[in-house]
């Protein structure tokens, strides 16, 4: 949680005990505070995030224009320890733009 929110990634509410958060995008600089993006590029550095505009459920497309979730993201605190590491430091890469 240190480590994300040291990079901007505003956990909301801040998880008590699960395994993955659902986090605010918003406070990041462009490109990165859109969440499609931001996925696309973590994932250029092989590391994985859920954007979440893959949890909106919309049946039947009722609900028009840009998604309420575009700057939200899941973070997941399943994989092993130091994946998770791993991980966080190549997401701190990118955004330092290293």
């Amino acid at each position: 949680m240190r480590r994300l929110s040291a990079m901007g990634i505003r956990c909301v509410p801040e998880p008590q005990a699960t395994f993955h958060c659902w986090a605010t995008l918003r406070d990041l600089p462009a490109p990165f505070h859109d969440a499609m993006n931001f996925f696309r590029r973590a994932l250029d550095r092989k590391v994985m995030t859920v954007p979440g505009e893959f949890f909106v459920v919309n049946p039947g497309k009722r609900r028009q224009g840009p998604s309420p979730y575009r700057d939200w993201m899941r973070f997941s605190f399943g994989p092993p320890m130091e994946n998770m590491v791993v991980g966080l430091e190549r997401l701190a890469d990118m955004l330092r733009g290293e």
